[in-house]
């Protein structure tokens, strides 16, 4: 059975096109020579340029970023701002799952009142205190 890749976002699409830019400007090097100057897999390498497959790692993006002289950090926010100017905000995507992990965390507190133990945990450290 075919493994698809994950559905590539607008940010990650983006990044592949700035990386492609980048190429062409340093002489469009073969995957196979970025290969070498990065230690990512040539095959790899083509589909981060055609998007294909799996999205981008962060370590192969800060890879492929210093190859081309460039700070991850300040590529990111460059694509960060050219697609907030575009009308794509990145800031205010749901995340439903991750919401819903939350939110089953805080119904999974079996009844503990946190607030109740850190203040049992603070009167404990004041009597050790003057104990020494």
């Amino acid at each position: 059975m075919a493994r698809e890749g994950r559905q590539w976002s607008d940010f990650e699409i983006a990044v592949s096109d700035y990386l492609a830019t980048l190429r062409e400007k340093a002489g469009d090097p073969s995957y196979r020579r970025l290969a070498d100057l990065t230690g990512i897999k040539f095959s790899r390498l083509r589909d981060i340029f055609t998007k294909q497959n799996g999205t981008p790692t962060l370590q192969e993006f800060i890879d492929l970023c210093l190859t081309f002289g460039k700070d991850p950090a300040d590529v990111i926010y460059k694509i960060m701002k050219d697609l907030e100017a575009k009308g794509i905000s990145l800031s205010n995507a749901s995340m439903p799952a991750a919401d819903e992990a939350n939110a089953e965390l805080a119904s999974a507190d079996d009844g503990i009142d946190i607030d109740a133990w850190a203040n049992q945990i603070r009167a404990e450290d004041t009597v050790s205190k003057k104990k020494e």
